[in-house]
């Protein structure tokens, strides 16, 4: 009898990355998209720029990497392993970096704004795509004529995405803080029964470790947004 059943579209995750893993897996990534973005800022000018020979590849490679991005971030916060947090950590700042680094190329803002002007018929879809691109070389000071100012902006985007770094990196190795059960309001029996109570320095109330998954959890039982 024929298998009537189709085969998936594509193949679960694989959790089981080492740290090793993680960084090659990272450093393809970056390498593959590099290569396409220069190839795109080498092969068209601003009045040859269309949706469709500009933004489109991007979106496409970007749509390609995303699942596996969203894979070594997850390990920051969920890994047993101290040394694959590290690696998921590094990989956060690389991708940081790197996107900052596209955001700031003036050659490939240049053919973004042609699209933009160019007021292409596109679907819902792709105009929000590329209206979003758009604003995001905007917001990463490439509206801000080249000079002082634009280098003092480039230095603070840095200094911000290095502490946001380093705030992820300290989130996921503290302990946890000791609160009172009433500031909890609204936390479940459940939950509020399995935190640790405190002694000596800390009598009468628990502690709420702030490892990501378990924060964001007591947090869902909260109510609270992340």
């Amino acid at each position: 009898m024929a298998n009537t059943f189709k085969m998936p579209p594509q193949t679960p995750p694989n959790f089981n990355h080492t740290p090793a893993s993680v960084l090659a897996g990272i450093y393809s990534i970056l390498g593959h998209t590099r290569k396409l973005q220069d190839e795109i800022a080498a092969n068209f000018r601003p009045e040859d720029a269309t949706f469709n020979n500009v933004i489109l590849p991007l979106a496409k490679d970007d749509n390609h990497t995303i699942a596996l991005k969203k894979l070594f971030k997850f390990f920051s916060s969920t890994s047993t392993s101290e040394e694959l947090r590290n690696a998921s950590n590094l990989f956060e700042a690389l991708i940081g970096g790197f996107d900052s680094q596209f955001l700031m190329r003036e050659d490939l803002f240049q053919l973004v704004d042609a699209v933009v002007r160019r007021k292409e018929l596109l679907d819902p879809e792709s105009l929000f795509y590329l209206g979003r691109m758009h604003q995001a070389f905007l917001d990463n000071g490439l509206g801000i004529e080249e000079g002082l100012n634009r280098c003092r902006f480039t230095q603070i985007q840095t200094e911000l995405r290095e502490l946001s770094v380093a705030y992820l990196k300290s989130l996921n190795t503290s302990t946890g803080v000791w609160l009172r059960v009433q500031e909890l309001d609204g936390l479940p029996m459940e939950s509020l029964t399995s935190l640790k109570v405190g002694d000596g320095e800390h009598p009468g109330k628990v502690w709420l470790p702030l490892r990501n998954p378990i924060l964001i959890m007591r947090c869902a039982s909260l109510g609270v947004e992340q």
